[in-house]
């Protein structure tokens, strides 16, 4: 429901910020927040799954781990802003963009406190986690309708950007300590967290090079055409983006039932693993076909006349759903078989691919290009890859039936049965 929510008020905001900046400083804005969304996923260092089950397994050690975790994601924040200033050192872009990146650079500062919401996840307890995010994103989302109420500069809205993040630490952190006031158990002990890292860094550079796929066509856009062609480009695809929670919720909720059957039923896991597939195609179908069918429409209202282009954009990139989905249900069996590297090798794949086909298609079609090759991309990634790894080929079969719709109707036809029983049971309890 939060998720659900946030996605709402999200694009409202978004929509009201595009039409009071118009199509070449909403491009410059959005050139910065993409550029520095390259680097983003160097700052959780892959840790996140391992630290979630080392402080299950070690509880009595989590706040030493935590503090450990901290300080070195801390330190890879300050390198991160380092490489970012060198970044911009190096690339010709305007002097109010880079001063964009600079401040949305920032914010990396107060991303090493997501630690704490990686306990509250341990713990089972990750309502508060939702509670500090989504009252710092409702804060920020105000604070930019009220800049924009007060005809403020481009640069405010890259402060309210940081604002949400330092706002977001703040309240995780009060949360905590308000629950747990000792920390006096806590050591420093980088050694521990260094082991753990020495395991899980290719997810590191996987991590950037799906960011990549998603990113890498705002930035070419800018530098073989204009501001203009990021802003209406980012106008369509947000559409699109916003939808990948929703198949990224479904994929998560299945985890604990995968890594369950895993261990017990062999059978069973594959059987579950193709029916996630079927599961997560059909939601994406749900979303897609509407908004093909509708994006003129639902551009119209939201921009205006000035982002009409954008309409293409989204009807062309709302296919990368599908991919994506895929994408997601795919990587709980590499970190269920523990096949890591994979998850690097698929998106050097998606990177390569998306590199190529942006400078192919965005001097001919433009905007309309990037997308298309956002999607081929992720299908690459995604899709074609499982095929040509002979660990991941049952994967790929499971993919294509879930494609086809192969078994839809005795799904439907098994699920009806599991909701008869729990209702019976449910009556018989009465």
């Amino acid at each position: 429901m939060e998720r659900a929510l946030r996605m709402v008020i999200s694009i409202f905001v978004f929509a009201v910020l595009a039409q009071y900046l118009g199509p070449e400083q909403f491009g410059i804005f959005n050139f910065a927040v993409a550029f520095v969304a390259l680097f983003t996923p160097v700052l959780a260092l892959g840790l996140n799954r391992p630290v979630v089950r080392q402080l299950i397994e070690e509880r009595l050690e989590a706040q030493t781990l935590m503090l450990s975790v901290f300080v070195i994601r801390l330190a890879a924040a300050f390198i991160m802003i380092i490489l970012v200033l060198v970044g911009i050192y190096f690339q010709s872009t305007t002097e109010l963009a880079a001063n964009l990146i600079i401040i949305i650079a920032l914010g990396f500062l107060f991303q090493p406190f997501d630690v704490i919401a990686l306990w509250y996840e341990s713990q089972i307890r990750s309502r508060f986690t939702v509670f500090a995010k989504f009252a710092a994103f409702g804060l920020a989302s105000s604070v930019k309708l009220i800049l924009i109420a007060q005809d403020a500069p481009l640069v405010w809205f890259a402060w309210s950007n940081v604002l949400e993040l330092a706002l977001g630490a703040a309240f995780i952190c009060w949360f905590y300590f308000a629950q747990t006031r000792d920390f006096s158990s806590a050591r420093l002990r980088p050694n521990k967290v260094l082991n753990m890292l020495r395991k899980s860094w290719p997810a590191i550079p996987a991590a950037l090079g799906i960011s990549a796929c998603m990113r890498l066509d705002q930035i070419m856009l800018e530098y073989l055409v204009d501001f203009r062609a990021v802003g209406v480009y980012a106008a369509g695809s947000r559409l699109s983006e916003a939808w990948f929670f929703l198949t990224g919720a479904v994929v998560t909720s299945a985890f604990p039932i995968l890594i369950h059957h895993r261990s017990d039923d062999r059978k069973e896991y594959r059987e579950n693993l193709g029916r996630l597939m079927l599961l997560v195609y059909c939601v994406a179908l749900v979303i897609v076909i509407p908004t093909i069918l509708a994006g003129e429409w639902i551009v119209h209202f939201l921009y205006g006349t000035e982002y009409q282009q954008s309409a293409e954009i989204l009807k062309i990139h709302i296919v990368s759903l599908i991919p994506m989905a895929f994408g997601q249900a795919s990587g709980l069996w590499i970190y269920a078989e523990w096949k890591i590297m994979l998850d690097l090798y698929r998106a050097l794949l998606g990177v390569s691919v998306n590199v190529a086909l942006n400078l192919m298609l965005i001097p001919i079609y433009g905007p309309s290009g990037a997308a298309v090759a956002t999607v081929v991309s992720l299908i690459a990634a995604f899709y074609l890859f499982d095929m040509l790894v002979p660990s991941m080929r049952q994967l790929f079969l499971q993919k294509s039936r879930a494609l086809l719709l192969v078994g839809l109707p005795s799904e439907l036809k098994f699920q009806m049965i599991r909701l008869g029983r729990l209702l019976n049971a449910s009556s018989g309890k009465r």
